[in-house]
Protein backbone atom coordinates (compact mmCIF):
# COMPACT_ATOMS: atom_id res chain seq x y z
CA UNK A 1 0.00 0.00 0.00
CA UNK A 2 1.51 3.48 -0.91
CA UNK A 3 -0.40 5.32 1.68
CA UNK A 4 -2.43 4.72 4.92
CA UNK A 5 -5.22 6.48 3.00
CA UNK A 6 -5.30 3.68 0.30
CA UNK A 7 -4.91 1.51 3.11
CA UNK A 8 -8.09 2.20 4.50
CA UNK A 9 -10.01 2.03 1.20
CA UNK A 10 -9.29 -1.44 0.94
CA UNK A 11 -10.01 -2.04 4.88
CA UNK A 12 -6.73 -2.38 6.18
CA UNK A 13 -5.32 -0.57 9.06
CA UNK A 14 -2.38 1.62 8.86
CA UNK A 15 0.65 0.53 10.31
CA UNK A 16 2.08 4.06 10.96
CA UNK A 17 2.28 5.24 14.42
CA UNK A 18 -0.09 8.16 14.94
CA UNK A 19 0.96 11.71 13.76
CA UNK A 20 2.53 13.27 17.03
CA UNK A 21 2.71 17.03 17.04
CA UNK A 22 6.39 18.95 16.56
CA UNK A 23 5.54 20.48 20.27
CA UNK A 24 4.41 17.06 21.62
CA UNK A 25 7.96 15.74 20.28
CA UNK A 26 9.62 18.99 21.48
CA UNK A 27 8.32 18.48 25.32
CA UNK A 28 9.75 14.75 24.93
CA UNK A 29 12.74 16.11 24.13
CA UNK A 30 13.14 18.53 27.02
CA UNK A 31 11.90 16.06 29.04
CA UNK A 32 14.87 13.46 28.17
CA UNK A 33 16.99 16.70 28.54
CA UNK A 34 16.23 17.04 31.83
CA UNK A 35 16.48 13.52 32.90
CA UNK A 36 20.16 13.39 30.96
CA UNK A 37 21.77 16.47 30.01
CA UNK A 38 23.43 16.47 27.01
CA UNK A 39 26.82 17.36 28.39
CA UNK A 40 26.41 14.03 30.77
CA UNK A 41 25.89 11.72 27.45
CA UNK A 42 30.10 11.54 26.83
CA UNK A 43 30.75 10.96 30.43
CA UNK A 44 32.69 7.61 31.11
CA UNK A 45 34.25 6.41 33.71
CA UNK A 46 36.34 2.94 33.49
CA UNK A 47 36.12 2.10 37.67
CA UNK A 48 32.06 2.00 37.01
CA UNK A 49 32.92 -0.17 33.83
CA UNK A 50 31.13 -3.07 35.88
CA UNK A 51 33.13 -5.75 33.01
CA UNK A 52 36.29 -6.38 32.35
CA UNK A 53 36.67 -5.58 28.41
CA UNK A 54 39.67 -8.82 27.73
CA UNK A 55 37.30 -11.39 29.83
CA UNK A 56 34.34 -9.94 27.49
CA UNK A 57 36.09 -10.91 24.30
CA UNK A 58 37.73 -14.17 25.77
CA UNK A 59 34.38 -15.12 26.88
CA UNK A 60 33.13 -14.87 23.49
CA UNK A 61 36.47 -16.99 21.93
CA UNK A 62 34.43 -20.03 23.93
CA UNK A 63 31.55 -19.83 21.47
CA UNK A 64 33.60 -19.35 18.28
CA UNK A 65 35.08 -22.43 15.83
CA UNK A 66 38.05 -22.96 18.20
CA UNK A 67 40.43 -22.78 14.35
CA UNK A 68 39.19 -19.38 13.88
CA UNK A 69 39.79 -17.86 17.15
CA UNK A 70 43.38 -17.02 16.52
CA UNK A 71 42.10 -15.19 13.03
CA UNK A 72 39.96 -12.91 15.23
CA UNK A 73 42.65 -12.31 17.49
CA UNK A 74 45.13 -11.09 14.49
CA UNK A 75 42.79 -8.83 13.20
CA UNK A 76 41.71 -7.23 16.08
CA UNK A 77 45.17 -6.45 17.09
CA UNK A 78 45.42 -4.69 13.52
CA UNK A 79 44.13 -1.29 14.60
CA UNK A 80 41.92 0.54 16.96
CA UNK A 81 39.46 0.18 14.23
CA UNK A 82 39.13 -3.70 13.97
CA UNK A 83 39.69 -3.98 17.78
CA UNK A 84 36.43 -2.07 17.88
CA UNK A 85 34.63 -3.82 14.85
CA UNK A 86 35.47 -7.31 16.28
CA UNK A 87 34.57 -5.96 20.31
CA UNK A 88 30.63 -5.29 19.46
CA UNK A 89 29.92 -7.17 23.10
CA UNK A 90 32.26 -5.01 24.85
CA UNK A 91 31.02 -1.89 23.43
CA UNK A 92 27.77 -2.80 24.32
CA UNK A 93 28.60 -3.38 27.80
CA UNK A 94 29.93 -0.08 27.89
CA UNK A 95 26.35 1.95 26.68
CA UNK A 96 24.24 -0.47 28.67
CA UNK A 97 26.00 1.20 31.72
CA UNK A 98 26.11 4.30 30.44
CA UNK A 99 23.84 7.47 31.41
CA UNK A 100 20.39 7.70 28.46
CA UNK A 101 18.18 9.83 28.12
CA UNK A 102 15.18 6.60 27.47
CA UNK A 103 14.82 8.19 23.82
CA UNK A 104 15.00 5.21 21.09
CA UNK A 105 15.71 6.04 17.12
CA UNK A 106 12.44 5.02 14.89
CA UNK A 107 13.77 2.05 13.38
CA UNK A 108 14.61 0.58 17.22
CA UNK A 109 11.26 1.78 18.27
CA UNK A 110 9.45 -0.52 15.38
CA UNK A 111 12.27 -2.59 15.36
CA UNK A 112 12.73 -2.20 11.79
CA UNK A 113 16.59 -2.02 11.79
Amino acid sequence: MASSVQAAEHGQRSMRAPAVSSADRRAVGRAARKRVPRRRLGDWDPAARGHDALATVLAQNETRVPDLVPIRMSRMSASPWTYYRGAAAVMAADLAASRHSGSTSSCAAMRTC
